[in-house]
């Protein structure tokens, strides 16, 4: 998705390229952080919202399973937009769902807008390394890639630490608020910074074509997909909950029955 646009015989130098790289990777560690700062703060939003330990965990279930879902659609919509429109629609969305998550008053608010927030920044850190390719010469693309590595690691490692202090200094909801100053940092740099794609590639969207489905068939294909969301999301449940079963057991972890077969369909 990044490589095109350094393919040929020279490569164009970008302007403000520490600029960009720093925007972008501050994007990329947010939605690192994003992963693991919430583990921490989950007992005092269970006693804040009133809600059980499985009830809970659907804080954590709803963003995965929306960013998993949403992680493959991120280059059809880079090829139809462009990276530049993309990655901003991505960290602008991020950062609103990260407001709503802390201004959240119930459980059903808080599901839902970590759903969004999956979706949102389901994109980030494909579009960071796409991003990354396109500002760098070849030669410096294994750099590139080194700095973006630093980034994916550092975001989720530091994940916990912060969530702590913040939960037992302030409040829960400043998991989600400190996400609000770096979000308008990184929307800036990337507004004013990187440049729009010129290729882009206006592709045919195929949600509804599935292998071995006949032309047309679409209710094979709604069904294929609705399996494949259901047994994500039994799967993602049942690391979530243990199944109440014993936790060191390897048995916890493997869906049950066509959750199964949904899931490797």
């Amino acid at each position: 998705m990044g490589r095109s646009s350094v393919k040929g015989d020279t490569f164009a130098p970008v302007p403000n390229r520490g600029l960009i790289t720093i925007s972008i990777m501050l994007a990329n560690i947010m939605q690192g952080v994003d992963n693991t700062i919430l583990n921490v703060a989950l007992p005092h939003i269970q006693g804040s919202l009133s809600a059980s330990l499985d009830q809970i965990a659907w804080a954590l279930t709803s963003y995965i399973v929306c960013a998993a879902i949403m992680m493959p659609l991120t280059g059809w919509f880079a090829g139809q937009f462009g990276i530049k429109y993309v990655f901003l629609a991505s960290v602008i969305g991020f950062t609103l769902a990260s407001a709503l998550c802390g201004a959240a008053t119930s459980l059903p608010e808080l599901v839902f807008f970590r759903a969004l927030q999956g979706v949102a920044g389901a994109g980030l850190i494909p579009l960071s390394q796409a991003t990354l390719f396109q500002i760098n010469p070849p030669e410096r693309h294994g750099h590139a890639m080194a700095i973006f590595g630093i980034g994916t690691i550092l975001g989720p490692i530091m994940g916990p630490a912060l969530g702590g202090w913040l939960t037992y200094d302030y409040s829960w909801r400043w998991v989600f608020y400190i996400n609000l100053p770096v979000g308008v940092v990184c929307t800036l740099g990337i507004l004013v910074f990187v440049r729009q794609t010129r290729n882009l590639r206006r592709e045919p969207f195929r949600f509804l074509r599935v292998p071995d489905a006949e032309p047309g068939d679409w209710r094979l294909a709604i069904d294929a997909r609705s399996r494949r969301v259901e047994g994500l999301v039994s799967f993602e449940r049942n690391l979530d909950r243990g199944d109440g079963r014993r936790t060191g057991s390897l048995s916890v972890y493997r869906p049950h029955g066509h959750h199964r077969r949904a899931l490797f369909s």
